[in-house]
């Protein structure tokens, strides 16, 4: 049985495995808990319902101490940052629980930003709040509102917030051990498979944006590391003339950038990345260039300063013209 991920956050110590009963079946605790290995603090449970196809990831802790956050977003991080490494779709998140026992105020600000601070990888999916713990004196109705208001204030959770579902019955006394609603745990299933395929496509685009994150980083130490390589070369006695230190550096750069886009997997790039190995001519150019600025009377250039801005000027400029095309292709 195919079973999608949904990433459980806040304060479940209480209701856990209620909860984990409740929405995945009885059968979960026994047949489908385990201890997860892919992250410090996080429980993962499986379910054997097919009426409930889902997989719990659970990062406690958003609303317990300082630390707790600390190790949840740590966790859910390390978790994430996996998932992007594996570029496996079983394993993508897609969807977000976030459990909430009430309060008049509502969840706390401390937990409104630990929450974002853990869905921070996952900006793009459905996310579904859940009141596990009812406030003293209000109502139901009067919970749901007040969560709903609090998320809709914050920027980040507001734009993917699909619904507030209470978990605790209509009769239920507080601070009792409680069971949770039945009927409401079916509708917090259904409603999360509602938007599944939602989460699937955004679960996608953004393990794609985090890759390219991660890949624009890459990008710039490389042509950084090969412009101060440039400039350094035309400053140092080398046996080799700078011309030909100068296409070398380019041709390696534009080596290790197209590596970085994986563009020599792609069959389509071919003719763009030969486009591309062309621009190590500037490298000729620009030495030309300087040479000639060297030779008009009345200017006086200090070859080797000038040497080296300017050629690592021309190197950083050939590899983000080719980091530009090589993106495209990637894209």
């Amino acid at each position: 049985m195919m079973l999608s991920n949904v990433l459980v956050v806040g304060n479940m110590d209480a209701d856990e495995m209620a909860l984990v009963k409740a929405t995945l079946g009885p059968d979960a605790i026994t047949a489908s808990h385990r201890e997860s290995s892919d992250g410090e603090g996080l429980t993962v449970y499986e379910s054997v319902n097919p009426l409930a196809p889902l997989r719990l990831i659970d990062a406690r802790g958003v609303e317990s101490s300082m630390s707790d956050r600390a190790r949840a977003a740590r966790a859910a991080k390390a978790w994430s940052e996996r998932v992007a490494d594996d570029d496996n779709p079983d394993t993508n998140i897609n969807a977000i629980w976030f459990c909430v026992d009430m309060t008049p105020e509502g969840p706390s600000k401390a937990a409104l930003r630990a929450l974002s601070r853990v869905v921070k990888f996952w900006e793009s999916l459905p996310l579904i709040a859940v009141i596990t713990q009812t406030c003293p004196g209000a109502s139901i109705e009067d919970d749901v509102r007040t969560l709903h208001d609090a998320l809709s204030r914050h920027k980040r959770l507001s734009k993917n917030l699909k619904d507030v579902v209470c978990l605790v019955a209509q009769d239920a006394v507080v601070d009792a051990d409680v069971p949770l609603d039945p009927e409401a745990s079916t509708n917090l299933v259904a409603v999360t498979v509602l938007h599944l395929p939602a989460g699937i496509r955004a679960a996608e685009n953004d393990i794609r944006s985090f890759q390219l994150v991660r890949k624009r980083a890459l990008r710039r130490r490389t042509i950084a590391a090969f412009s101060a390589a440039g400039s350094l070369a035309t400053v140092l006695p080398l046996p080799l003339s700078d011309a030909l230190v100068l296409t070398v550096l380019e041709a390696a750069e534009l080596d290790a950038l197209a590596q970085i886009y994986e563009v020599r997997q792609e069959n389509t790039a071919k003719k763009l990345l030969d486009m591309v190995v062309e621009l190590g001519g500037i490298g000729l150019a620009a030495h030309a260039s300087i040479r000639a600025l060297s030779l008009i009377p009345g200017v006086r250039l200090k070859t080797g300063v000038t040497n080296a801005l300017i050629a690592g000027l021309f190197i950083a400029l050939i590899g983000e013209g080719a980091s530009l095309s090589f993106e495209q292709v990637y894209m």
